[in-house]
Formats: C-alpha cells, structure tokens, sequence
C-alpha cells in the first residue's frame, strides 16, 4: 500500500484526482504512546471488555488504539494520555456492542442502555446504574478523570458524552427501521455519531489548560468543533465502506449514503464524499486562523488540538491494516486509489453545500477572509 499519509500533489501524479483527500494539518505523535499500549490492553481485560463484543479483531487492537490516541493527544502527560487511551478503547468496545449482532438489541434496548451508561459522568459521585462491563469501565474512566479536571471541564464532558449517546440511539433506530435518510439528515447525525466531541472536550483536561465556557459556545467555536466531528465522520467513511460491505453489517456511511444518489456508483460516491470533506476543510483552516487572531489563549490551544485530531484521524485511519482486510477485490482496488494530498495550497471553501443543516458554518467566515482559488466541486 501506498504511503498515503505522506503524499503530496507532486508525489501524486497520475492519481485520480476525485479520489483526493486534502489534509494540509501536519500529524504529532506523543512519544509516551508506546508507554500506555500494554496498560489499556490490561485495562480492556480487567474491565472485561472483551466480553461485550463477538468481534474479537476490533479488541485486539490496542496497539492501534493507543497509537491513534498518541496522535490525538501528543502534548497529553502520561497519566492522562492512559486515561485518553482507555476511554479511546472503551469508545471502539461501545461501538461494536451497539452495532454487532447479539450486542444490545433492538433500537428501544440500546437507547435504555446508552441512557443508564452515560451517569457516572453525569454524577462521578454515584455509582453507575449499569453495572455491565461498560458501565463499570466509564465509572473507572470519569473517577479518574475527575482526580485531574475540574468540576466544570468534567461537566462538560458529561454533555458531549450524553450527546454521543443520543446519536447512537438514533442510528441504531434507522439501522433497525431500515429507514432511507439523505446527506442532511446524515450530516447532522454523524456530528454526534462519532463521539468527536466527547473526544475533543478531553482536551483541555489532558493538555492542561483552561477553557472559557462563553467563548467556547461561540458560533465560530461551535462551527469549528462541528467541521471536525464531520470531517473525521467523513474520514472513517471514505475507509470503512469496504469493510461493512465485507462484514455485512453495513452501518450509516456517507459513501453508502451518496451511492444510493449514484446508481450504486461506488466510485462516484466516493469522489462526492471526499469533495464534500475537502471543502470542509478549506472551511476549517480559513475559520481557524480567523477564529485564532481574537481567541483567548485557551481556545487557540482548542482549535490548534481540533486541527490536530483530524490529522491524526487521517494518519491512522490511512495505515489502520484492520479496514484492508478480507474485502471484496473491486473494493479493496478502489479503497486504494484514495490518497491523501498533504501540501497547505490556499484553498476557498466555495458556496456552501445544499445541505441545511451546516450551510450556517459558511455564514461564519468574513468574506475579507476568503481565497479565491475555487476547491473540488462537490456535485
């Protein structure tokens, strides 16, 4: 396999340009990451982890795991870096017990589960009312946590914890209804969906510094933490397709999405998808800087780490061996034609897309603050 985290448009000709992945945030690597791999892979036994789930290759990856959230977090010390990993870890064990058959049911039973999971982040003080593998392992997550937060920094990660939750019932729903949804009403599922912002309010806590809760609830600030959770959305996807389509057990994916708009297009799709993701992106870094020059220095250190999760997602989702393998041979082809174009070009992040329920991030750039070199048209 190609490379791909490190090719830039002069490596890369020949390539199909459709299939380009623009990610211009160089990637960090905290170098205490080979330090916590052993520990979560203890912590993942000890909290039996590894019983929740039938698909055992999605938990013996906690080599990967703590690779990925060496990238996500390189500044974190390694107390917190450990609890970043494990919570990274108890995320992927979550993801597969919602979603695996004879994980947590229908619709109706993973909402009730998801609710009860989510209270000793609400209440570290009280004991978890799920007392599941799961629920015992977040209990052992948020009292850790809480030893080196502050009250305010743990509530916070309460409500973007209980927001991921949400999303999670609402997919498993459409997944069991069989319901069709389009682009907008994944756009807006998939903010949630991925657990970014769970993720990205880890930050503050685990690189120690201190966010201002008025300035955080800004529209630039909210604009900028959504472009990342649909960005690493759109990430996952364009690299996960093959592999549920192998699996059959095909979740809510944009490529999969968009293939229905495209005749069952693969490639098509795909093209879409990672046009839609590189206007984001010249949306993310235009607003970034812009956003930058009048935050406090608590949010410059927010945005630069919101930066710097989309390039680690990037990098690991581009190397991650577990979505290459068994796939159907025309997909495993196509998979790899995407590459990543990592040059910083200045790139316009266009009109916005007919998508509703995000045009307003465009709303939030001043047009002084535009390029004028047009980005891949997303059709």
């Amino acid at each position: 396999m190609v490379n791909s985290a490190s090719l830039s448009s002069s490596e890369a000709n020949g390539r199909d340009t459709g299939l380009r992945l623009w990610s211009p945030i160089p990637t960090e690597h905290n170098p205490l990451g080979p330090e916590v791999e052993d520990r979560t892979a203890a912590w993942i036994r000890r909290h039996r982890l590894d019983s929740v789930t039938s698909d055992q290759d999605r938990l013996d990856f906690s080599v990967w795991i703590c690779r990925c959230t060496s990238m996500l977090y390189p500044d974190a010390p390694l107390e917190q870096l450990q609890i970043a990993a494990d919570f990274n870890a108890w995320v992927f064990a979550l993801d597969d017990y919602i979603d695996l058959p004879g994980g947590a049911g229908d619709a109706a039973k993973a909402t009730v589960l998801l609710a009860q999971l989510v209270r000793p982040a609400e209440a570290p003080e009280a004991a978890p009312l799920d007392g599941s593998p799961l629920g015992v392992a977040l209990a052992d997550l948020v009292a850790r946590l809480s030893r080196c937060a502050t009250p305010s920094q743990v509530a916070r990660f309460a409500e973007s914890l209980r927001r991921g939750m949400l999303c999670g019932a609402w997919q498993r729903s459409l997944l069991d209804d069989g319901e069709k949804h389009d682009l907008n009403e994944y756009a807006t599922l998939r903010l949630g969906a991925t657990f970014v912002p769970a993720y990205s309010a880890l930050y503050e806590i685990v690189h120690g510094y201190r966010l201002d809760g008025e300035e955080l609830a800004t529209a630039q600030a909210r604009a900028l933490t959504e472009m990342a959770s649909l960005l690493i959305g759109l990430h996952n996807d364009v690299h996960t397709w093959a592999k549920e389509e192998a699996s059959h057990s095909p979740d809510i994916n944009a490529v999969t999405v968009l293939a229905r708009e495209t005749d069952g297009d693969l490639q098509e799709a795909l093209t879409r998808a990672l046009a839609l993701s590189n206007q984001i992106m010249a949306l993310f870094v235009r607003l970034r800087d812009h956003t930058q020059e009048q935050a406090s220095d608590g949010l410059r250190h927010y945005l630069r780490d919101l930066g710097r999760f989309i390039a680690g997602n990037v990098e690991y989702h581009v190397h991650m061996p577990h979505y290459r393998r068994g796939l159907k041979p025309g997909h495993q082809d196509l998979l790899e034609q995407i590459w990543v174009d990592t040059t910083s070009a200045d790139v316009s992040p266009g009109p916005p897309p007919a998508l509703t329920s995000i045009a307003w991030w465009w709303q939030q750039l001043p047009e002084t603050a535009a390029p004028t070199t047009p980005p891949a048209q997303h059709r």
